[in-house]
């Protein structure tokens, strides 16, 4: 089991990092693990998140909204974004 922690923002996003490899995935080439991942801690953030900063202030990339619609879709995954903030769906 991957360990997690969880970020939650004041928009309603919640971010996840990394924080350790199982064993299984820690031995895989490219660290993919097809078990359970565990949440270690849950942070409460007071902010949004930077995705949702960046279009209330009309600087991102999205549709000006701070909705789900401002945010890119990412074929690397659900935890990718180019905010360097990992969203979980």
């Amino acid at each position: 089991m991957c360990d997690f922690e969880e970020y939650i923002f004041t928009c309603g996003h919640n971010a996840l990092n990394l924080q350790g490899y199982c064993h299984q995935s820690r031995n895989h080439p490219r660290h993919e693990c097809n078990n359970v991942k565990r949440l270690r801690n849950s942070w409460y953030q007071e902010r949004p998140c930077n995705a949702c900063t960046d279009a209330m202030n009309g600087t991102g990339r999205g549709n000006g909204s701070s909705g789900h619609s401002s945010h890119r879709e990412d074929s690397r995954g659900p935890f990718v974004r180019d905010t360097g903030e990992q969203h979980w769906r």
